[in-house]
């Protein structure tokens, strides 16, 4: 056990677990001496943080955890904003990106150990500076493993849905373009969104195949509009390892027309591999008419890189800079910045998370090319967006005249 510590000694205790949730990102961008470098700051800051009787241990090499004999919440919440302030190694300044959870001792150290994880990782999914757990997200959490144990059967069952967002061409209001978004439809607890289970999916080991499957159910649907007069070009997000992997390669050069209307959007976060072999697997499935968007630009460490070394055709505008951009001026110019650089390396522009007629109007003075959000309509179920679109593209087509 990590702690180590008899029952006595921990009697009303409080842990509390910091992972570093960039640490990936430090070692792929900057090396393992600056990561190293990184570490060790960031320790000397907890301990100049922590009270004096707190004990500071190094869990793993991203999680560190302080025991202490007292919690005051304020205080505790002034100490988390001191933590997370930029780290100054070898001339690099470096953001310390940190998911809190706290727990209290009550019978054992596994049990105070593993409640400090599920609070830290309720920390992580709902963007809290810290949670302190409690009986309510215990209960959450055994009832997201109970249903997560279902996936492999969900899969085989067809429960999992396709829903369509569409993108808007600015210039001309039609909607020629989409996003395939993922939901699955369980059988007692109704929808459920990807941030549940796709995180399971990839754990497990079966991204592959789900991957395998998203594919084919969109081009599928895909070549059923086609006949029906109704194209539409479909984008999927897709993990770069999988477009790796040889039966999704082979499922895409098996199929016997052009690929043109389909699209691979690669988050950025995914990117921290060799760039050099995640080029080649593009430049291949480019000859097969596919295409490539940059996701959630610049929400990540390497964008600049990916577009420089890259064969991208699109940039994706990431919404946490959309969505304020026609009240906050930051916010516009980071947007105005991102189109300006994506226009100077002949990429169309989409803007993701456009939900008024102000920001849409901003992004049309800006010149972005498409625009993507609650604006035009949530994402729908195949044949409601298939009417919706037919709908929105007669009456700015009418518009257009």
């Amino acid at each position: 056990m990590i702690l180590l510590k008899k029952k006595k000694y921990l009697q009303d205790k409080h842990l509390a677990l910091f992972e570093i949730e960039n640490s990936d990102q430090i070692l792929n961008e900057y090396g393992n001496f600056i990561l190293e470098g990184f570490i060790k700051a960031l320790s000397l800051n907890l301990k100049k943080l922590s009270q004096d009787k707190a004990e500071l241990f190094h869990f793993r090499d991203n999680t560190f955890g302080l025991l202490m004999d007292h919690y005051d919440p304020y205080s505790f919440e002034k100490k988390i904003e001191n933590l997370k302030q930029n780290i100054y190694i070898g001339n690099i300044f470096i953001y310390p990106e940190l998911s809190i959870g706290m727990a209290k001792f009550v019978d054992t150290q596994e049990r105070l150990l593993q409640e400090a994880e599920i609070a830290q990782a309720y920390s992580r999914k709902n963007l809290f500076s810290y949670y302190y757990f409690n009986s309510g997200i215990n209960k959450l959490h055994n009832k997201k493993l109970s249903i997560l144990s279902e996936v492999p059967a969900a899969i085989e069952n067809n429960q999992f849905h396709l829903y369509f967002h569409p993108k808007v061409e600015i210039k001309t209001g039609l909607i020629n373009s989409a996003e395939v978004l993922i939901r699955w439809v369980h059988p007692r607890e109704g929808i459920i969104y990807p941030n549940l289970f796709m995180p399971y999916i990839e754990k497990i080991h079966l991204i592959h195949t789900f991957t395998n499957w998203l594919i084919k159910a969109s081009l599928e649907i895909q070549e059923k509009w086609e006949k029906d007069g109704f194209p539409m070009k479909l984008a999927l997000n897709t993990p770069i390892a999988c477009l790796k992997n040889k039966s999704i390669t082979n499922t895409l050069k098996k199929y016997d027309k052009s690929l043109k209307g389909l699209e691979f959007e690669i988050l950025e976060r995914n990117l921290i591999e060799d760039f050099d072999e995640i080029s080649s697997v593009m430049k291949c499935l480019k000859k097969y008419g596919i295409t490539f968007a940059l996701d959630d630009f610049g929400t990540g460490f390497s964008a600049i890189s990916s577009l420089r070394n890259l064969p991208f055709d699109k940039l994706k505008i990431d919404q946490m800079f959309i969505k304020n951009m026609h009240i906050d001026s930051k916010d516009y110019n980071i947007v105005k910045a991102s189109i300006t650089l994506g226009k100077s390396m002949d990429l169309e522009i989409v803007a993701e998370g456009v939900e008024n007629i102000d920001t849409f109007n901003l992004l049309k003075d800006l010149n972005c090319d498409y625009a993507q959000g609650y604006f035009t309509t949530k994402p729908l179920e195949a044949e409601k967006f298939k009417k919706f679109c037919i709908e929105h593209n007669n009456y700015a087509k009418a518009s257009l005249e």
